[in-house]
């Protein structure tokens, strides 16, 4: 038997030395991008990769929100980057950290690239899953602040059983609909990328604590 399986793991984060000393107070988070070379060149991913994509962006953006950086709204920043052209064509990709900074009026960006994307599905096993790396330049100097590559993959299937059928139809019905699956593979990325993310407010709070005792 094969049951729904969440899995996920996230490589060691590179973490630019004196970071917390001079955050940045005002990110955006780009676009997220698939570099999977598809067959045809400049054919759009398929439907089922776009709304993985865009999921994973959204969800990063939501987990972002917690850790004190002030952020830009996601339309914003794409009405802002399509002076560059239509989103799906890249031409913002081209601009550099400064151009991209100076639009969008930020202090860093977030860059997402995902290098595999999957989404499959039959009686016996289903899969969608995906592999990316997320990293955050300073928007002034392109220098690399923060970067961190992630896997994560939800998997199922049947050899249905007594007493297992339930969980062997309720699997199905989500492989069926791929925003659900996404939705539950980038919610497992998303947690792995922002494990030990950089916590101004939390860093400046335990500073001041650690001062107050000394």
């Amino acid at each position: 038997l094969l049951i729904p399986m969440l899995a996920g793991c996230g490589g060691k984060a590179y973490v630019r030395d004196g970071f917390l000393e001079q955050p940045p107070k005002r990110v955006a988070v780009l676009p997220f991008v698939i570099t999977y070379p598809y067959d045809t060149p400049g054919q759009l991913p398929p439907e089922e990769h776009q709304i993985g994509r865009d999921l994973f962006r959204k969800t990063f953006y939501y987990g972002l929100t917690p850790y004190g950086y002030e952020d830009v709204k996601l339309a914003t920043v794409d009405e802002k980057l399509a002076q560059w052209g239509p989103l799906d064509g890249g031409q913002w990709r081209a601009a550099t950290p400064q151009q991209l900074g100076q639009t969008l009026g930020v202090d860093a960006l977030v860059y997402g690239e995902i290098s595999r994307l999957v989404h499959m599905t039959s009686p016996l096993y289903t899969e969608t899953s995906l592999d990316a790396s997320v990293r955050m330049v300073d928007a002034r100097s392109g220098e690399l602040l923060w970067k961190r590559r992630v896997r994560a993959a939800d998997r199922g299937g049947a050899l249905m059983q007594k007493g297992q059928v339930v969980d062997f139809l309720q699997d199905q019905w989500r492989s069926f609909h791929s925003g659900v699956k996404f939705l539950r593979v980038a919610e497992t990325a998303t947690r792995k990328l922002l494990k030990g993310f950089p916590n101004p407010p939390m860093a400046a709070a335990i500073a001041a604590v650690g001062q107050e005792e000394g």
